[in-house]
């Protein structure tokens, strides 16, 4: 039971990332088009920077696929164990 609750709290953090990497993506590109000012975290600016509106894919879509594939462990881990 603690493997599947494990499992579904990654997947649902995994989801959550991706979905973020879109919203904040959304918005990078939104800020472009309207100009002013807006207040970005460090590693993201760093990022944008570096490759432009990308960066919240570059920063948070390994996030999301490192937990999903965390879920993917676990639960095959425990379909090994009974078998």
């Amino acid at each position: 039971m603690k493997t599947k609750l494990q499992a579904f709290f990654s997947i649902a953090i995994g989801i959550a990332l991706i979905f973020g990497s879109f919203y904040v993506y959304n918005d990078i590109l939104l800020w472009e088009q309207e100009g002013g000012t807006r207040r970005l975290w460090i590693v993201l600016y760093v990022l944008y920077e570096i490759v432009g509106a990308n960066a919240a894919f570059i920063l948070f879509i390994p996030g999301g696929l490192l937990f999903f594939y965390n879920a993917y462990k676990l639960l095959s881990d425990k379909q090994e164990k009974h078998k």
